[in-house]
């Protein structure tokens, strides 16, 4: 009735849907995974990256109990440019639980990024096509106190373009 081939490839994508939880959930029950992808192809001229390891893809903010403050968090990335940086948020940078929402403000060597674009790092010599590399501190802090407990949680979404 069926062949050994039908059976071999019958097994396998069960044993895909069993492994993916695709087969565990009841009816009408629902299950969501938030997966972000991202990939650059840098260029000779332009690129920005972490000092050390790569960009991080999950950040807690520590609390301090004490003050009712969170502990900011800052990585240095290394930007290679020719022209300059500029970089802006994609959307609001907050963390939230249902309607309350903590305000995060990040920054690019102490320059505070909002969903219009800024200059990071200029380009002193207009004629140079030269890359050079720039040392930039990545900022995101929640600033004043918050006492509302509960699991908060966002996505901070920035652009860095160069200065062309």
């Amino acid at each position: 009735m069926f062949s050994k081939k039908t059976a071999v490839v019958v097994s396998l994508i069960l044993m895909a849907f069993v492994t993916s939880g695709t087969v565990n959930s009841a009816s009408g029950d629902k299950i969501n995974k938030i997966i972000n992808v991202s990939a650059t192809i840098p260029t000779e001229t332009f690129h920005v990256k972490p000092v050390f390891g790569q960009w991080p893809t999950d950040i807690e903010l520590p609390y301090d109990t004490t003050t009712d403050t969170f502990v900011p968090y800052t990585v240095n990335v290394v930007a290679t440019t020719a022209v300059g940086l500029s970089a802006q948020l994609q959307k609001e940078a907050v963390l939230a639980k249902g309607e309350d929402k903590i305000p995060l403000i990040v920054k690019l060597n102490d320059v505070t990024l909002s969903q219009i674009s800024k200059v990071i790092v200029g380009n002193g010599d207009q004629s140079s096509t030269v890359a050079e590399e720039h040392v930039i501190t990545l900022s995101i802090e929640a600033t004043g106190t918050h006492t509302i407990s509960g699991l908060y949680a966002g996505v901070v979404s920035m652009v860095l373009e160069d200065n062309l």
